[in-house]
């Protein structure tokens, strides 16, 4: 069966699961880093889907709606009211109201959210490092769960008083529950049991970890029952990156795990994010990888079911011509041969200094003008000034403020090379981006890496050091090499990396899922 006969079987599959039930497969997305959560939630809407993303207590301009749309947030325009912002204590009444339809307090619950946003989260968003904004996290869990256990403490004392005063006040009873919804037991003493469970499970797993799980390692997690009760108006929940902790605390079947590079950060490190990560990703119904590198953590963390991810690109929008705005861009630049790197300037991570240094080699090679075009952001920008100016090559530098999603596709289409990350072996989402506006790519590519995932070699241009992208820019400049490249990039794209694949992929998990489940 090719790729469209299994695709169309499976919305055929979704139209009778809508017949049976009396309403379409509902999908909850949690987490939302670099928009995948929203992307991967438009695609699947479109295919019948009705899918919600809760984006709670992160905001990150690159991760809202406004972000993929032209003009961005100066464009104005409501959000979709399936993508929910917001501290978690607004969040989830949020999506209560709007599985029930009481409109009312949609909207006044999406008001509140709007000012939050606006006169709190975001402000603090641009003036805080990410560092400082985890401290903030933290410190705000911290308080919570402080909060709830004096409201125990108050509780207990209150007994103690009342049965001093000679009423007959009896002590929660601790019974044997089955999971975090067992309903006979008190939700404290049952999350306090489930827990226990849960370290010993950790144990059996993990035999050979020297930090095994503890009850401290809880500390924030004291509130993951309450999302149980949500979770439960879902067919299957989504977690991304370390949501899945969620999934997994809350006791909730079937959750499904989202990595893009968690199994690599997020798993092996003696913390207790990483040991209840590490469990949540083992336990999960399934678990889809979008990094080459993370199938070797998957199996090393004993993941029995998982499945490569592509990361969510529309390439029909990257496809979609902007002439006037490319000319415009162009024009700007001022130079016959225009490369971009949209690259953090994070250099261990992305590798963005190395094609700062190749700068002077590319120039050198070509008797025409050269304009790079980098990116203000990352932690080492300064760094990359300084780096600049050392080299002597400040005259073909443009600096840019980070890109929208628009914004990034126009100058894609304008770019002569786009140049990638010069740090990992695989590429992520930018160079498919690349590829499916028509721009040559390099970066430090071992097709190898990622054969797993995409069995065909994607067409990048490789280098791993300033020499080898200068001889890469030099390739990607040729004439002849450019004009075969254009149909080969755009015949890979559409055969291995079109958002197609992306809801082909989840809806065979997801119709798996719901079968086992329904069996």
């Amino acid at each position: 069966m090719d790729e469209d006969s299994a695709l169309d079987a499976e919305i055929a599959w979704l139209r009778e699961f809508e017949a049976r039930r009396g309403r379409a497969l509902r999908v909850l997305h949690i987490g939302n880093i670099a928009n995948n959560a929203f992307l991967n939630a438009t695609f699947l809407r479109r295919a019948g889907i009705d899918c919600h993303v809760l984006c709670y207590d992160y905001y990150d301009p690159m991760a809202t709606p406004e972000w993929e749309s032209e003009g961005g947030r100066a464009a104005g325009g409501r959000r979709p009211e399936w993508f929910v912002q917001g501290p978690q204590r607004l969040c989830l009444p949020y999506l209560h109201a709007l599985l029930d339809r009481r409109t009312l307090r949609l909207r006044i619950l999406d008001a509140r959210m709007r000012a939050y946003r606006a006169l709190v989260a975001e402000r603090h968003t641009r003036t805080l490092g990410l560092g400082a904004k985890a401290a903030v996290r933290r410190l705000l869990n911290r308080a919570a769960y402080a909060r709830s256990w004096t409201s125990s403490l108050l509780r207990w004392a209150g007994r103690r008083t009342a049965r001093s005063l000679g009423f007959d006040v009896p002590e929660p009873v601790a019974t044997l529950s089955t999971g975090p919804g067992d309903a006979s037991v008190d939700p404290a003493l049952r999350y306090a049991q489930y827990k226990g469970r849960l370290i010993e499970r950790f144990a059996r797993l993990f035999p050979e970890r020297r930090d095994q799980l503890a009850a401290a390692d809880f500390f924030v997690w004291g509130d993951a029952p309450r999302w149980a009760e949500l979770f439960a108006s879902y067919d299957v929940v989504q977690c991304y990156a370390t949501d899945p902790i969620l999934g997994l605390l809350s006791g909730t079947r079937p959750y499904v795990a989202y990595e893009h590079g968690t199994l690599r950060d997020f798993t092996l490190g003696d913390n207790p994010i990483h040991r209840l990560n590490a469990l949540a990703y083992r336990e999960a119904d399934h678990v889809f990888v979008t990094n080459g590198d993370c199938l070797a953590y998957a199996e090393r963390l004993g993941i029995e079911r998982y499945s490569p991810m592509i990361h969510p690109v529309d390439v029909d929008q990257h496809e979609r011509p902007h002439a006037a705005e490319v000319e415009a861009i162009r024009e700007r630049a001022g130079a016959d041969v225009m490369l971009l790197c949209p690259l953090r300037h994070d250099w261990a991570i992305k590798g963005t200094d190395v094609h700062i240094r190749a700068l002077p080699a590319i120039v050198a090679s070509t008797e025409q003008s050269v304009k790079l075009l980098l990116c203000e952001w990352g932690a080492e920008v300064e760094a990359s000034r300084r780096l600049i100016e050392e080299l002597g090559v400040g005259a073909h530098v443009e600096w840019l403020e980070p890109l929208d999603r628009h914004g990034l596709i126009t100058h894609l289409q304008a770019a002569d090379v786009l140049l990638d990350q010069i740090a990992l072996p695989h590429f992520g989402a930018t160079a498919p981006q690349g590829l499916a506006a028509g721009v040559p790519v390099v970066m430090s590519y071992k097709p190898e890496s990622t054969a797993w995932i995409v069995a065909e070699p994607a067409p990048i241009l490789s280098a791993f050091d300033p020499d080898g992208v200068a001889r890469a820019v030099e390739t990607a400049l040729d004439p002849e090499w450019r004009r075969e490249f254009g149909e080969r990039a755009r015949s890979w794209v559409h055969r291995h990396h079109h958002q197609d694949r992306l809801v082909l992929e989840h809806c065979r998990i997801y119709r798996r899922l719901i079968e086992e489940r329904d069996d």
